[in-house]
């Protein structure tokens, strides 16, 4: 199935907005609108029948596939400079690893995450890609909604700076406004951020 997905001739006219390195890997994340109709089409046809890869990272409300419908319909609709984000992961130039949506709702909230094969680069690279989409907005923080939480992720979202507030009513996991600039350096060692916004044709790199 993710063979299917990454196997694809559509225009996808994709902004960059951060590359992640390691040793081995090439982390690039793409933000998606509704300039790239086609290309979620795609990606929305390719996995119907099919089941998702499973992912213990997943944040949702329900499943990974919840996730990737979700995010990908919503993409759709979104306008280039919308607060709300639907992020694409994309390795070494030619295979999708993960998904997320953010939205705004007062703050920042993660609507939705899944990568595909529980990979923990691919969650790296989208938390900090969302962090550091959250902090050019300024007065924003970001939050992890207690409902879509795993409680088995709690201890992972810690390793990129959540933390429960104090005197706070719910379990929610949040990076204050005032603590993004701290997390954003601490992430941001391994990643580059592009010198301006592009459009990227990635048609290529899916392609047989």
């Amino acid at each position: 199935m993710l063979t299917k997905i990454n196997n694809t001739n559509t225009n996808f006219q994709g902004i960059k907005v951060q590359t992640l390195k390691t040793p081995l890997r090439q982390i690039d994340i793409y933000s998606l609108n509704k300039r790239d109709q086609d290309f979620i089409d795609r990606m929305l046809n390719v996995v119907k029948g099919h089941q998702m890869p499973s992912d213990r990272f997943t944040i949702s409300d329900g499943s990974s596939r919840k996730v990737y419908d979700t995010a990908l319909n919503k993409a759709k609709a979104l306008e280039l400079d919308d607060n709300d984000k639907v992020l694409l992961a994309v390795e070494n130039n030619k295979k999708i690893t993960g998904l997320m949506s953010i939205k705004e709702r007062g703050d920042i909230e993660v609507d939705g995450l899944t990568t595909f094969d529980s990979d923990k680069t691919t969650l790296k690279s989208l938390f900090t890609a969302a962090i550091n989409e959250t902090k050019k907005l300024k007065n924003f923080a970001l939050i992890i909604p207690e409902e879509k939480l795993p409680e088995n992720m709690r201890r992972v979202v810690r390793e990129f700076g959540f933390r429960i507030p104090k005197l706070h009513y719910n379990r929610d996991m949040v990076i204050e406004c005032e603590d993004l600039q701290a997390v954003s350096q601490k992430l941001n060692s391994d990643v580059k951020l592009p010198n301006a916004r592009r459009f990227t044709d990635l048609s290529e790199l899916f392609s047989d």
